[in-house]
């Protein structure tokens, strides 16, 4: 999630998440735990459903990424 705010930051990253905005629709990702933000949800204290809630996010943001960025290497190559 860091490393999407500080991509965000760059204007160049901004008008190529734009463009990634709009495919956003074809973007389709099964959602799994990511286990190590499960992990630190529950070192915590969150309750285990909210943590599992949570790290199934992420794990989807953080998948969602990898595939806009090969999406947008594919294109400039």
């Amino acid at each position: 999630a860091q490393a999407a705010v500080a991509a965000a930051a760059a204007p160049e990253a901004a008008e190529a998440a734009a463009g990634a905005e709009a495919k956003e629709e074809e973007i389709h990702v099964e959602a799994q735990v990511d286990q190590g933000v499960f992990d630190q949800l529950i070192a915590e204290g969150k309750s285990e459903r909210v943590a599992r809630a949570k790290a199934k996010a992420a794990y989807v943001r953080a998948e969602k990424a990898r595939i806009r960025a090969e999406r947008a290497e594919s294109v400039s190559s």
